[in-house]
């Protein structure tokens, strides 16, 4: 890898920004108003990034910039505290833990782009470290088998399983997941990129999707690491569009304390409302819609450009099944989108919703563009619809979701852009935390402080879900105190993985059956032995190829379930104790498949995205 050198990689991100910001202006793709807060968040960044190490917030609206600002701001402190500080006390590299999978790549490729523009930086500046890229054992269960094959690799192979594992680089971008689980696990693999986390200036981006359960561990150890009078150094930036309430109060008193806000309450309050792109229409009470009246209502508008966001995976399923047989042989136009499809399924069907809301394109006349969506739309993706639907959830989805109308203020009259709360007749809102979090935002709109628009609003929500959902007592502080490192490895859970990972080898698109790229990869795989007992496994590179075409089923199932899946479609892998499966069964691919067809009734769902 490359040293890190905070100036040089700052040099190059301050004459990207400038440009970006001259070719959005000269080609009209943001307005004003944008432009002006995404300007003056820099100057923000660029000021705080003086003060000493610490924690600190960034709030800013969506489509304000705040992935670029957030790096702006690591760079600039780097940058500074380098400066003056002993080679032991530098900052060493900058790590940007992001929640979603649907986003990371994204953001990985968008950093990779900016600073590994030449082959003398490529691959040797922006390290990706997720589970879709992460240096897999082989897939076999019994461990003199894996031993045998790992024997197989090949030392680059190997130190690149030590360089993600060691997070050497000068930028790493990685998921909640991973960092989380290198705080409180006692694996070494997980344990082994430990000391690289010391020193380094740690981004959260989209702060809020922190699970309640866990806020004490997580918060707790978060503290730890930027305590100035502790030895490991950090600086650590929250990011969001819906800031939660994070510090320490009646509400939270395992809380933060002294987190910095780079753009002030008063600032972030001007920004919010300056950039009031949309008008939000909440249902009445008792009101409610079906999914046949709601197609219906969307493709009675003049302009069919519309996102509709639900609850459910299966709820996307029925909504999108409504508008097929509402449009009949003419679904030109329809897309769906959730964790039901695989990776390169959804990025498909995304690049042709970009093409079709995208301005230049549309100044030849606008194209049918409806698209039915879970929450995977919410957060990070950027696209830019005219209305946006939204069953009623959390308040923090409602003003995500929202942050896909009018995204960039090209609709100079909010009263055109219009998000639509909608309470859905065919479907029941999860239960669990997701439900809570629909209890409070009930609450908060019964209370008149649901307005989106006013900063403010996210702490009064997160407080009311925090005092239900932030448990009193907590085993893992226990175990944590008396030193039980098994325990807490065995129950810190930051998400509820009960899933099973599920290659797709062959779509059907248009009527025809057709393999997808990891088809060959995978079969490829399956002619290598590994003992007498077995053949098979994927090398760390076939890994990293067939990840785009995984998608992942939960484990959560009855009688009925097992029936609808089809479970003799399933099959191992490799052998019976192989931790990845094959789906043998109908894949609806392409533009206007909705991914694996269950062939029966859709199984209930514990899993919400």
């Amino acid at each position: 890898w490359e040293p890190f050198n905070p100036k040089s990689l700052l040099d190059r991100l301050e004459y990207e920004l400038d440009c970006r910001t001259r070719k959005a202006k000269s080609e009209g793709k943001a307005s004003e108003e944008v432009m002006a807060v995404r300007q003056e968040v820099g100057g923000f960044c660029r000021d705080a990034a003086l003060k000493a190490r610490g924690l600190f917030s960034l709030t800013v609206p969506t489509g304000g910039g705040k992935t670029l600002a957030s790096l702006l701001f690591a760079l600039h402190h780097a940058d500074h505290h380098n400066k003056s500080a002993k080679e032991n006390k530098r900052f060493r590299r900058i790590i940007v833990v992001i929640p979603f999978l649907s986003i990371i790549q994204q953001t990985a490729k968008e950093f990779r782009d900016l600073f590994e523009f030449d082959e003398a930086n490529k691959g040797r500046v922006v390290l990706e470290h997720h589970s879709q890229v992460e240096d897999e054992p082989v897939s076999t269960a019994k461990n003199k088998d894996k031993e045998k094959a790992e024997a197989s690799y090949d030392s680059i192979s190997e130190r690149r399983r030590l360089a993600a594992e060691n997070w050497d680089a000068p930028i790493v971008v990685t998921t909640s997941v991973q960092f989380f689980e290198s705080l409180f696990s006692r694996r070494p693999a997980k344990a082994r990129k430990l000391h690289n986390i010391a020193q380094s200036i740690i981004i959260f981006d989209e702060i809020q999707t922190l699970p309640p359960l866990m806020l004490q561990p997580i918060l707790n150890a978060l503290s730890e690491l930027a305590n100035p009078d502790r030895r490991y150094g950090c600086s650590m930036v929250f990011c969001t569009a819906t800031q939660p309430a994070l510090g320490k109060s009646e509400d939270l008193p395992v809380g933060l304390e002294g987190v910095w806000p780079i753009v002030s309450q008063k600032k972030a309050r001007q920004h919010f409302e300056l950039l009031k792109r949309v008008k939000y229409q909440w249902p009445e009470e008792g009101e409610s819609i079906s999914w046949e009246e709601l197609a219906g209502t969307v493709l009675q508008q003049d302009v069919q450009q519309a996102l509709i966001v639900v609850n459910t995976r299966k709820a996307a399923r029925d909504l999108h099944q409504a508008f097929r047989e509402q449009l009949g042989s003419d679904a030109d136009g329809l897309f769906h989108l959730s964790t039901w499809m695989m990776p390169a399924h959804r990025l498909e069907v995304l690049g042709e919703v970009k093409r079709r809301l995208d301005r230049e394109n549309q100044k030849k006349g606008r194209e049918r563009c409806i698209l039915v969506s879970t929450q995977c739309i919410e957060a990070g993706v950027d696209v830019d619809f005219p209305t946006v639907w939204r069953a009623f959830g959390p308040y923090d989805s409602i003003v995500q979701a929202a942050g896909r109308c009018n995204r960039n203020g090209l609709i100079k009259n909010r009263e055109d852009a219009i998000v639509r709360i909608f309470h859905p007749k065919d479907s029941k809102p999860p239960k669990g935390l997701y439900g809570t979090a629909i209890a409070q935002t009930q609450l908060l709109r019964r209370m008149g402080l649901a307005v989106p628009e006013n900063p403010d609003s996210f702490t009064d929500y997160f407080r009311l879900l925090y005092q239900l959902s932030v448990p009193d007592e907590c085993g893992i502080q226990r175990a944590r105190s008396r030193l039980h490192f098994k325990e807490v490895d065995e129950m810190f859970e930051f998400i509820d993985d009960n899933t099973f990972s599920v290659l797709i080898q062959d779509e059907t698109v248009d009527g025809e059956e057709r393999p997808t790229k990891a088809k060959s990869v995978y079969e490829s795989a399956c002619s290598r032995a590994v003992s007498q007992k077995g053949k098979g496994y994927l090398t760390r590179d076939e890994w990293r190829e067939i990840q785009p075409f995984i998608l992942n089923l939960s484990k959560h199932t009855n009688s009925e379930q097992k029936e609808a899946i089809k479970w003799e479609k399933i099959r191992p892998a490799f052998d019976q104790d192989s931790s990845l499966f094959v789906w043998d069964g109908v894949y609806q691919g392409g533009l206007c498949g909705v991914g694996i067809d269950f062939n029966g009734p859709i199984p209930a769902e514990r899993m919400i995205l």
